[in-house]
């Protein structure tokens, strides 16, 4: 509790005041201790007086109980005032005498507030009519979701059906036991399948991917394995009480090399186009097969890219191509989760710059065509008609950001939206690599375990008001949904 000899530091025009008066806090939910609401702090005729709630865990959510009592007026209408929390007006016009019902009545007014990065919550209190006042002020927290059970994803390096109809039966009997569906259709597992780099064999132009052991698989190989894992999945929730629904993410990467049209020649958007629409054709085949074999009261199929900029993955105009290719296919309503990165944008420079441009084309035709910018970022991740995010938070907070780089990032790229495109960036969940980096002998910068990655995108968004997402999944403000961790084990 903050009383009201909180002051701020060198406010010399405000004025405490208190009585003898009894207080009646019976209409208060769980009210201060009586003394309280006998003293007030006002603003003494300068207009406004703030406090400043330091040593708070940045970009934390906590709950602010706001205490009131009027000690001195005993009518309506002649004490009015605003209240503001970080630059947000949270009351407006208030009246005490009249919320509480009367003189001498404790009233509590409870609100959500964010601290700002640098672990502080201001208020100020603003007279609109004689002098804006506080009895008390509450603070509790930090207040955080607790993360959503993490899903198992995996980066592929077989297609073999046995294999996945296990996986997916596996994922299913671990659903089965940790998650618990809250709403009939709403999946609350979600499940990456990364089957590699994009590619169109030969002269047949036969899409596929190359798997992580450099072997082919086609979207046909791909569409029999995905049916196996829902299979299995399917089969191993059947006798569970909760009945987990599972959304499968059918993954594909943007990196650069491997998709020439005809098996000859330099890259192209048409070539990335077609695979594109290979891929979007796929997802509708498989959710068919879903639809098909009754399994759809526990399963749903989306696309799924790792869309990164670097040497390493392919220019923008490369990755638009895509895109837009896929979410121009029928059924693009199933969409896609995007679950790259956003290296190298803001707040740490302008995007990892690629410039590779179409063959023939020496300089960009517009910014951002063939070099990685914000708003490529953006496009890929939210703006796309088919697109919804599912950020990697990997890398591990340290003083002085403790969010980490990638959360970092992200909010950032979401008030870019905010300002930019009019919304924020709805983040869908996050997919950290913590079992990846097991697997591949462990790297200091990849430590992030699934519930610290979510924790530390949901405090980065919640540095700001444009961007917070703390809300019930179904309501307009919704938190990340989901949260998937990724191996290589297959």
């Amino acid at each position: 509790m903050i009383g009201p000899v909180y002051a701020k530091k060198g406010d010399s025009k405000s004025f405490l005041e208190s009585g003898g008066n009894t207080i009646d806090t019976s209409g208060a939910a769980n009210p201060a201790p009586q003394t309280v609401y006998q003293s007030e702090r006002n603003a003494g005729g300068a207009g406004s007086f703030a406090y400043t709630i330091p040593d708070l865990v940045p970009g934390s959510a906590y709950t602010v109980r706001l205490h009131f009592a009027e000690i001195y007026w005993t009518t309506a209408g002649q004490r009015i005032f605003n209240v503001s929390v970080n630059g947000v007006q949270v009351l407006s016009n208030f009246d005490i005498y009249a919320a509480a019902g009367g003189a001498n009545k404790a009233i509590v007014e409870e609100l959500t507030a964010v601290s700002d990065g640098n672990g502080q919550i201001t208020l100020v209190y603003t007279t609109v009519k004689d002098n804006a006042k506080s009895s008390g002020i509450e603070v509790i927290g930090p207040l955080e979701p607790d993360p959503p059970p993490n899903t198992v994803s995996r980066y592929m390096k077989t297609t073999d059906q046995t294999t996945l109809y296990h996986e997916g039966c596996t994922a299913g009997t671990t659903a089965s036991a940790t998650i618990t569906n809250y709403q009939a259709g709403i999946a609350d597992n979600l499940i990456v399948l990364d089957f590699g780099q994009p590619t169109i064999s030969g002269t047949a132009n036969i899409s596929g991917t190359y798997l992580l052991n450099n072997s082919f698989a086609s979207t046909t190989d791909i569409s029999l394995a995905a049916k196996q894992f829902l299979s299995g999945f399917w089969t191993c929730t059947r006798t569970a009480q909760n009945n987990p629904f599972l959304l499968l993410a059918i993954g594909v990467n943007n990196a650069y090399g491997a998709l020439p049209l005809n098996g000859v020649g330099a890259e192209t958007a048409t070539a990335w186009a077609a695979h594109g629409t290979a891929w979007g054709n796929m997802v509708n085949n498989i959710e068919s097969y879903v639809v098909n074999q009754g399994y759809s009261s526990q399963e749903a199929v989306v696309g799924a890219a790792d869309i990164e900029s670097g040497p390493t993955f392919g220019p923008l105009y490369l990755a638009r191509a895509w895109v837009d290719a896929y979410s121009a296919t029928p059924n693009n309503g199933y969409g896609y989760y995007d679950y790259g990165s956003a290296d190298g944008c803001p707040p740490y420079g302008n995007c990892i710059s690629d410039t590779r441009c179409p063959p023939g084309v020496t300089t960009a035709p517009s910014p951002g065509f063939c070099d990685w910018t914000q708003d490529g970022v953006w496009y890929v991740s939210w703006g796309a008609a088919a697109a919804f995010p599912l950020p990697e938070i990997y890398t591990p907070g340290t003083q002085p950001n403790p969010y980490g780089a990638q959360a970092t990032e992200w909010q950032n790229m979401s008030l870019y939206a905010y300002t930019n495109h009019g919304h924020r960036i709805d983040f869908s969940g996050v997919l950290t690599q913590y079992q990846a980096n097991l697997d591949n002998g462990g790297s200091p910068s990849a430590t992030n375990k699934p519930a610290a990655g979510y924790n530390q995108l949901y405090r980065a968004l919640s540095q700001d008001p444009r961007t917070s997402q703390t809300g019930d999944p179904r309501s307009l403000n919704p938190k990340p949904q989901y949260l998937t961790d990724i191996t290589y084990q297959n």
